[in-house]
């Protein structure tokens, strides 16, 4: 579960970078690359988006240990 909570913290805090606008911050997303990589504007929207992927991640992380465990445990 912490790796889920550290994925979404890190895309949070992309996600509210682009609130900020200093001068070095607007060169750096004026290439291609960081642009890609952390986005150009604010959107709430996406926040959706990133609480549902960390919760199907979990989920998969979760159904899928109980799968190994419940295989060694017939061995």
């Amino acid at each position: 579960m912490l790796k889920e909570w550290g994925v979404l913290m890190f895309n949070l805090a992309i996600e509210f970078s682009q609130l900020w606008h200093p001068r070095f911050w607007q060169w750096i997303r004026a290439t291609l690359f960081w642009r890609l990589f952390i986005g150009s504007g604010f959107a709430c929207e996406d926040f959706i988006g990133y609480i549902l992927g960390c919760i199907l991640d979990w989920v998969l992380v979760v159904c899928v240990k109980h799968k190994i465990l419940k295989r060694h445990q017939k061995s």
